[in-house]
């Protein structure tokens, strides 16, 4: 049962998250050109639009099928249908409620009624999130150094992006720790149903650093963020920007990042002001960035609206 404070905590974690989104969206209301944008949104491409969507629906089949092969080695029975249907309507429940955990709780729970209980399940999406937040840092890794300037803004950039490393990082290295602090905790404490679910997920963590299981993993997670930049690349595309995919590829990999963080609802804002910032540094008008970020966020909608029929007709069961 959720207490008072639990809720109250909640609360106020859904009103920061969403005052964070609120607030950079209109920060860049205030800074745009509408008719520029208007103008924009007049011409745009619907081939490139299109593909955008094309995009983001095969960087779900990506996903769930690396989340059906993470938990078939950690003997989580799930099926690839059944995988990339669950992820479908997670990644759903995604575009409306703050950070990743709408849709991760959703895949933990229809994932246990085949694992036989929810430590498993769970253990398999964390797997998955953790394969993804790696390849994501391995991918930023790869580019920085050829991260470029103009003026004062890569030194910015490179400041934002050395944050977001570093909160990261510091989340990796708590990971790592986990099965020492589980292991020194009370017995009583240990008993908690939150300390459960930590001791499953610190006995995953040795059986993922198996050489097989971590190229795969890394491999499809790095392949699943480039996915998602073609999308992102399109979408600006459909907006009329001239932009080469070399700067695509270096540029959108921080943004990708600090999209990741749970500081706002479903990447609403951050994305926005993300995009912005690194395509001017690529030329990119701002009215054009904002409107190609526009058109990531109603693509990702749109592709995932049958999910809401899912839901409704109750037709993620097995």
């Amino acid at each position: 049962m959720t207490t008072p404070t639990a809720r109250h905590r909640r609360g106020v974690l859904l009103a920061l998250q969403g005052a964070i989104s609120a607030g950079l969206l209109a920060f860049l209301a205030f800074r745009i050109e509408w008719t520029a944008l208007a103008g924009a949104a007049k011409t745009l491409s619907w081939g490139w639009a299109v593909a955008t969507g094309l995009s983001l629906l095969a960087a779900d089949v990506l996903n769930a099928w690396r989340w059906q092969r993470l938990a078939t080695f950690l003997r989580v029975p799930l099926p690839f249908g059944f995988a990339l249907r669950i992820h479908y309507v997670g990644m759903y429940l995604n575009l409306f409620l703050p950070g990743t955990l709408g849709g991760d709780a959703w895949r933990m729970w229809k994932a246990s009624a085949l694992s036989g209980g929810l430590g498993g399940a769970a253990s398999a999406v964390f797997a998955e999130r953790l394969m993804l937040l790696v390849g994501l840092l391995l991918l930023v890794a790869a580019t920085l150094p050829w991260m470029p300037t103009v003026g004062g803004n890569g030194d910015v950039l490179i400041g934002a992006l050395a944050g977001a490393a570093l909160l990261s990082a510091g989340a990796l290295v708590s990971v790592a720790l986990l099965p020492r602090l589980v292991t020194a905790m009370p017995d009583g404490l240990r008993r908690s149903r939150l300390v459960k679910g930590a001791a499953d997920v610190a006995l995953v963590l040795p059986r993922l650093a198996r050489p097989a299981v971590a190229a795969e993993g890394l491999l499809t997670a790095i392949l699943s963020h480039c996915v998602i930049i073609l999308a992102i690349y399109c979408a600006i595309r459909a907006a009329g920007a001239e932009v080469l995919v070399f700067d695509a590829v270096i540029l959108l990999p921080p943004v990708l990042l600090l999209v990741m963080l749970p500081i706002s609802v479903a990447g609403w804002g951050v994305r926005e002001t993300g995009l912005v910032f690194v395509m001017s540094i690529a030329g990119v008008p701002a009215e054009q960035a904002l409107l190609g970020s526009l058109l990531v966020g109603a693509a990702m909608m749109a592709v995932h609206l049958p999910a809401a029929a899912e839901i409704a007709l109750g037709r993620t069961r097995r």
